[in-house]
C-alpha cells in the first residue's frame, strides 16, 4: 500500500496518525468503514457509506493530511447528509468525475496506468452502448402504439 513496515507499525500502535491517501486506500482495499477509521464510531466492517463517497468528495484533499483531519474537514457533512448528498445533478456529477479520475491516477502505480485507462475506457464505452440500446428499445416500443403521432427523428433520443 505504499508505506514502509515501520510506518505501518507506527500507525497500528497509534504512534503516528495515518495520512489521507493511506487511510482511504486502506478503507477501499479492506472494506473498512471510513467513519470508523476516522472517528472510532460504529463498526469497522460496516458499509455505512458507499465506497464512492470518498472519491467524489475528496479528490482535493491534500495527500499528507491526516486521515482523521481529512474526514473532519472534507467528509463530515457529506457523511451526515448521506444519501441525500449522493443524489447529484448531471452537472455536479460531470464536475466530480475528473476529480475522481485524478484521485485514482494518483493512487495507481505508473506501470498500471495504461491498464487502468483501458479498463475505464471499456466500462464507459459499454455503458454508452447499453444506454443507447435501451433508449432505442424504448423508442421502438413507444412507436408500436403511436401511429402517426410518433417523433420524426429517433436520433432526438440521443441528444442530451
Amino acid at each position: 500500500m505504499g508505506v514502509s513496515r515501520d510506518l505501518l507499525a507506527a500507525y497500528e500502535a497509534l504512534r503516528a496518525p495515518a495520512k489521507w491517501d493511506f487511510g482511504v486506500l486502506f478503507c477501499i482495499e479492506f472494506k473498512v468503514s471510513i467513519t470508523w477509521l476516522a472517528t472510532g464510531e460504529g463498526r469497522a466492517d460496516s458499509e455505512d457509506i458507499p465506497s464512492r463517497l470518498p472519491i467524489t468528495y475528496t479528490a482535493d484533499v491534500p495527500s499528507k493530511l491526516s486521515f482523521a483531519d481529512a474526514y473532519e474537514q472534507y467528509l463530515t457533512a457529506p457523511v451526515e447528509n448521506w444519501p441525500v448528498e449522493s443524489r447529484r445533478s448531471a452537472h455536479e456529477s460531470r464536475q466530480a468525475l475528473p476529480k475522481a479520475v485524478e484521485f485514482w491516477l494518483r493512487s495507481i502505480p505508473d506501470e498500471e496506468v495504461g491498464q487502468f485507462v483501458k479498463f475505464i475506457w471499456r466500462v464507459g464505452e459499454n455503458y454508452r452502448i447499453k444506454t443507447k440500446t435501451a433508449r432505442m428499445r424504448l423508442y421502438l416500443e413507444q412507436q408500436k402504439g403511436m401511429g402517426e403521432d410518433r417523433p420524426a427523428d429517433p436520433e432526438d433520443l440521443f441528444k442530451e
